[in-house]
């Protein structure tokens, strides 16, 4: 949810339009929590087309995501949202820009 609504505040493609798949929680500083099932929820982002799959970096969740091995899917792990937006924009994506100039 995070990523879809900067997605849609900001101009451009965050994802750089590649077919993408994030889980996690997410705290008020931007810090990316633990989740369960992730080895089903890296079985259904495969089956949807997904090439890249960003997973919390803690609670097992990266172990949880790799036993579930799906050819042609990466696992990334991440702590925080600005992490995620570095890695996209690793990937190809734009950076965050407002749609607006705050006032």
């Amino acid at each position: 949810m995070t990523l879809t609504l900067v997605n849609e505040l900001s101009h451009g493609s965050l994802t750089g339009h590649h077919v993408i798949a994030v889980t996690g929680t997410i705290d008020a500083q931007g810090n990316v929590g633990p989740v369960g099932g992730v080895e089903e929820k890296t079985v259904a982002v495969h089956r949807a087309g997904a090439k890249y799959f960003f997973v919390p970096d803690g609670g097992g969740d990266v172990a949880a995501a790799r036993d579930a091995h799906q050819p042609d899917l990466k696992i990334i792990p991440v702590t925080t949202l600005q992490q995620v937006l570095r890695d996209l924009q690793a990937l190809g994506g734009t950076k965050p820009q407002a749609l607006t100039k705050p006032s």
